[in-house]
């Protein structure tokens, strides 16, 4: 009798159909946030976006990883942490501001945030696409006065730290060079931390 019921217990669990999940792998009554912050915090120990991000949005992988890091920075310095849906979008949309709204929605999308926290739409963000010849538009241009020779000419760099809009347009390499740079550093091999440097310097760069 006991194997009957056994049996008959398998193939119960055998036909009972599978709940469907959402892009992260997770049940649908799992709420937005918890794929949100298991998204940063893996982001956060190997700097690898989602995998399935690349369906809702059209910005390049190096786009998404600067994204990444602001919305990270967010989460970390924000207290309370966002307890519901709203609440996160709502962390979301005001660290990444500043990108194209077609993809802060396919963000919103992947998520499953309420479109209802999506800010109303403005001209902070940037254009979906550029003119024909135009390769990138310049939001910012410091001059320093240390950086101003004899009057007939100056050197200006583009403050990435002081706009995410210029941070978006440095090529992954360049990150890649300064986190080489920084651990050679920290290990004390000046040599190849300056051989780095110049070798940013010439590619236009300044750290």
């Amino acid at each position: 009798m006991g194997n009957i019921l056994r049996s008959q217990k398998k193939q119960q669990q055998q036909q009972k159909p599978q709940e469907p999940v959402d892009p992260h792998g997770l049940k649908p009554a799992t709420p937005a946030i918890a794929a949100l912050t298991r998204d940063l915090r893996s982001f956060e120990s190997s700097s690898v976006v989602p995998e399935g991000l690349g369906q809702h949005v059209t910005s390049s992988k190096q786009e998404q990883i600067t994204w990444y890091k602001y919305m990270s920075e967010a989460y970390r310095t924000t207290a309370p942490s966002p307890r519901t849906p709203a609440e996160a979008a709502q962390l979301v949309a005001t660290a990444l501001n500043w990108i194209p709204r077609v993809d802060l929605e396919g963000i919103f999308e992947f998520y499953n945030f309420p479109t209802t926290s999506l800010p109303a739409a403005s001209s902070n963000h940037l254009l979906t696409s550029l003119p024909a010849g135009v390769q990138f538009v310049l939001n910012t241009l410091p001059v320093y006065v240390n950086c101003i020779g004899d009057g007939d000419g100056f050197t200006a760099y583009v403050a990435i730290r002081d706009d995410p809009r210029e941070l978006a347009n440095v090529p992954q390499e360049v990150y890649e060079m300064l986190t080489a740079r920084t651990k050679a550093r920290i290990r004390r091999d000046y040599w190849s931390a300056d051989t780095l440097r110049s070798t940013l310097e010439k590619s236009g760069y300044k750290y």
